[in-house]
C-alpha cells in the first residue's frame, strides 16, 4: 500500500464523519489521531540528507545523503540508512510523534564501539535530537548533537546539524 493511499483513508476517515455530523450550529467533536496511526502515516520510503554544521564542515563533508526507510514500530517509527558510507540497512534512530503533528527525533548515527559494525568506508557519525512539524510527508528541522566520522572519531564537532526526510512514495 503506498502512502498517498494511507493519507488518503485517514482524511476520508476524519472528512467523512465530519460532513455527516454537521447540523446545525453545533459542529462535531475531531477524531483523534494515536501514536500508532501516527507512525503508520510515517512509515515508507524517504531521502535523507544531513548537513552539518558550517563549524565541523571543515573536518567532514558538509552534506551527506541517504536512501532511508522508516519503519513503524507500533507506537513510534525507527529509521533506516543505506548510503553515505553505510552499505547495509543500518537503524540510525527514531521518531516518536505528537498528536499536534510534531515529532521528535532521537539520532544516534552511533559511534563503532555501541555494537554497531563499523561502516567499511567513510560515514558520519551523529547523536543528538531534534523537534520538527510533519508537512505533507516532509520532515525537516535541526539535529543538536555531535558529528564525527569513522575514519576520525576523536574529531567530534558539536553544533546544529540540519537534515531534511523528503517522501520518496514508498
Amino acid at each position: 500500500m503506498t502512502k498517498p493511499i494511507r493519507l488518503s483513508r485517514l482524511i476520508l476517515a476524519v472528512i467523512l464523519p465530519l460532513a455527516a455530523g454537521c447540523s446545525g450550529s453545533v459542529g462535531p467533536s475531531a477524531m483523534q489521531t494515536t501514536t500508532a496511526s501516527r507512525a503508520a502515516l510515517l512509515a515508507g520510503d524517504y531521502a535523507l540528507t544531513i548537513t552539518v554544521d558550517d563549524r565541523c564542515s571543515n573536518v567532514m563533508a558538509p552534506t551527506w545523503t541517504y536512501r532511508a526507510r522508516l519503519t513503524d514500530e507500533g507506537g513510534y517509527v525507527t529509521i533506516h540508512v543505506v548510503g553515505g558510507g553505510y552499505t547495509e540497512s543500518t537503524d540510525v534512530g527514531q521518531v516518536y510523534t505528537f498528536a499536534d503533528f510534531t515529532a521528535r527525533f532521537i539520532w544516534n548515527l552511533d559511534y563503532p564501539d555501541f555494537n554497531y559494525p563499523k561502516p567499511p568506508t567513510n560515514a558520519l557519525l551523529l547523536y543528538g535530537s531534534s523537534e520538527t512539524t510533519i508537512r505533507n510527508g516532509t520532515m525537516s528541522g535541526t539535529i543538536v548533537g555531535t558529528a564525527s566520522t569513522t575514519l576520525d572519531l576523536n574529531g567530534r564537532c558539536y553544533g546544529s546539524h540540519r537534515f531534511a526526510l523528503i517522501s520518496t512514495g514508498g
